[in-house]
């Protein structure tokens, strides 16, 4: 008997990463990928310190100066409260997701490059520079004569025009083209992968959706410790607007209260302690539960808006600029629902009762869904020894 291909993912590392979609795209990609009979490990670095992060401006340099000046501890006393407060989404990344670290600050692990038969990046925004170092999103850490497969699935440049220079574009070109299989999630990134490396991409679903709804209600169904509202409105905008806040209060009136699954960051541990609710983050499984058992789904989040597809529930979705909206034009015109779009007026009402034609919709996600698993087991099938497709479990959930 064979043994079972060893797969190493890149992704943003889960267990760092305290943002549901987030760490559920890293979730199901790695299950998917478990029902092939493989063994398989996710990164749990971020980078190797080669990000380029926004610089900031003079006005931002001179603020941070007069802060660390005023309070010289509050750096420190942020990153606690954050800790704490982020401590019950990561949870469940900690518990659930097989992770080893590929990083230790510059130097990639030899033991760990050395252990899988094949390699995969994504999903989500692995290409933006502003995020991510690309080139280690891209294998700069494997040889360039090694032979083993390396594979992208549904990586994101996070918009239509990426910070991508000169010197980057020459960087990353040459390990572009070493990629056997290639896969991004938004329409534009097939354009950027010809503009940038003259490589043929071809789009394919966030990983979230390569698994049944059943499987994420087993999720929560599964965690008795769980806080499962039902009902009301479903509130989860990472990016507060003035905006945003009035569709929310409209909003309730009609779908029931607000819940809001996502708090403002704590300025530090003093107001998390007097104010502990102000700032609670849900786990994985409360924020899943709130999406699927509400009324209704306000959001400006893009797993939010993918949660509130396969729950089949009634949403509407502020585009995020600060965050990327190639990946939402994407979403929604795959699925034909342009019309899901809030604009902060009185008409949200009108257009978040807009009937859904949810049989046609879930029609387009298990088409979606068969091509994403179908271009997986096409790169991977030489390494997990597949000849045709494999009976692929995308109903499991639950712990491991």
């Amino acid at each position: 008997m064979s043994k079972p291909g060893r797969l190493l993912i890149r992704t943003f590392p889960p267990n760092r990463n305290p943002n549901p979609g987030g760490i559920l795209q890293a979730w199901a990609l790695q299950r998917v990928l478990s029902t092939f009979g493989a063994d398989v490990v996710t990164d749990g670095t971020k980078t190797n310190q080669r990000s380029r992060p926004p610089v900031p401006s003079r006005y931002q340099r001179l603020q941070r100066k007069i802060s660390a000046r005023l309070r010289p501890g509050l750096d420190k006393d942020r990153k606690a409260a954050l800790a704490k407060v982020n401590s019950r989404v990561l949870s469940f990344a900690r518990r659930e997701i097989e992770q080893r670290p590929l990083y230790s600050g510059r130097a990639a692990d030899s033991e760990l490059v050395a252990w899988p038969d094949a390699f995969i990046a994504g999903s989500d925004q692995v290409w933006n520079p502003v995020y991510c170092d690309v080139p280690s999103f891209l294998f700069d850490f494997v040889g360039e004569d090694d032979p083993r497969p390396r594979v992208v699935y549904a990586a994101s440049f996070g918009s239509d025009n990426p910070p991508f220079d000169p010197a980057l574009i020459a960087e990353t070109a040459p390990l572009a083209s070493r990629l056997n299989a290639v896969s991004v999630r938004e329409e534009s990134a097939v354009r950027l992968c010809r503009e940038y490396w003259g490589i043929e991409a071809v789009r394919v679903v966030d990983p979230t959706m390569l698994l049944e709804p059943s499987a994420y209600r087993a999720v929560y169904e599964a965690n008795t410790d769980a806080d499962l509202p039902s009902g009301g409105l479903a509130v989860y905008l990472l990016d507060r607007t003035p905006a945003k806040q009035s569709a929310a209060r409209l909003l309730s009136t009609v779908y029931g209260t607000e819940k809001a699954l996502w708090a403002d960051e704590p300025p530090g541990t003093a107001a998390t302690r007097s104010h502990p609710a102000e700032y609670s983050r849900p786990t994985v499984e409360e924020w899943l539960s709130s999406i699927a058992m509400s009324n209704a789904v306000l959001t400006d989040s893009y797993h939010g808006a993918i949660f509130s597809i396969l729950f089949n529930r009634p949403f509407l979705v502020f585009p995020n600029p600060k965050r990327g909206v190639a990946r939402f034009d994407t979403l929604l015109g795959v699925f034909g629902l342009q019309d899901r779009i809030a604009r902060g007026d009185s008409h949200d009402i009108d257009r978040m009762a807009a009937p859904i034609d949810w049989t046609r919709v879930n029609a387009l996600i298990a088409d979606e869904r068969e091509r994403g698993i179908a271009f997986l087991r096409d790169a991977l099938a030489q390494v997990l020894r597949v000849e045709s497709a494999p009976a692929v479990d995308i109903t499991a959930g639950g712990g491991e």
